[in-house]
């Protein structure tokens, strides 16, 4: 809760994730506005961790990279994974399959985006 001023509360105290891969999201909006809108989606996504990156880096604020990964558990959700893949590469994302034993569990199908997401723990300034 940011009841007081952003970054005070929860998200002070959480890790940040800029991220493109974003579980589900690219198919649901292809299916609601079509492909075109999709890309123009990522590209500003992509537009907008860059400048924020570029914030953290003159500001001195280290980052950690790691792949962001969507999977699924079930049958279902396997379905929906293969459904986002198609609609990431269509847009540019170049995600790629998450291999069976990469996790710590079992998962029925997975895809990761590799190197470009970025996170980071942010400490809200105390001023």
């Amino acid at each position: 809760m940011e009841a007081k001023r952003a970054g005070s509360g929860t998200t002070g105290h959480s890790s940040a994730k800029v991220s493109l891969l974003q579980g589900s999201m690219l198919q649901r909006l292809r299916r609601h506005a079509g492909a075109e809108t999709v890309a123009a989606y990522v590209e500003a996504n992509r537009l907008g961790q860059h400048w924020l990156l570029g914030v953290l880096d003159a500001r001195g604020v280290s980052d950690e990279r790691r792949p962001a990964i969507t999977n699924a558990v079930t049958a279902a959700g396997a379905r929906a994974v293969a459904t986002e893949r198609a609609a990431s590469l269509e847009a540019g994302l170049e995600v790629t399959p998450v291999p069976a034993d990469a996790l710590p569990f079992a998962v029925e199908n997975g895809i990761a985006l590799a190197d470009r997401p970025r996170s980071t723990r942010l400490r809200a300034s105390r001023r």
